[in-house]
């Protein structure tokens, strides 16, 4: 397993992007190169939430992709509960400021990235 990016209080920045996800399947936004755009906005911290039910299905995922970053497992659906109200949706991306909810999509759509970097000129 690869060695994570993350420490203890590496997710308290102004900026994160915060991943919902039900799986880790091929259209799983775990799936998008998050590596890339970890690079392109490193002032942006990247959170997990994983609120399947397969968590070894998940670590054996994680390895075998070499995904560096943390997943939270949310075994109660807390995340969920407080955050999404679409019960039938299983992948959302948040970008945060500050603690409050600035944008939501698809990570792969353009408009995903253009908030990004709009958020990092404000620098």
């Amino acid at each position: 397993m690869p060695e994570t990016k993350y420490h203890l209080g590496s997710t308290e920045g102004i900026y994160q992007v915060v991943t919902y996800t039900t799986s880790f399947s091929k259209w799983s936004f775990l799936n998008y190169a998050w590596e890339e755009s970890h690079d392109d906005h490193p002032e942006f911290d990247l959170i997990f939430y994983y609120s399947g039910s397969d968590t070894t299905g998940l670590k054996e995922w994680m390895s075998s992709n070499d995904f560096p970053y943390p997943i939270l497992f949310d075994i109660e659906g807390e995340f969920r509960k407080g955050n999404i109200r679409d019960n039938n949706l299983t992948n959302i991306s948040f970008v945060v400021r500050d603690g409050e909810i600035i944008d939501f999509s698809n990570p792969s759509l353009k408009n995903f990235d253009e908030t990004l970097t709009a958020l990092s000129a404000e620098n």
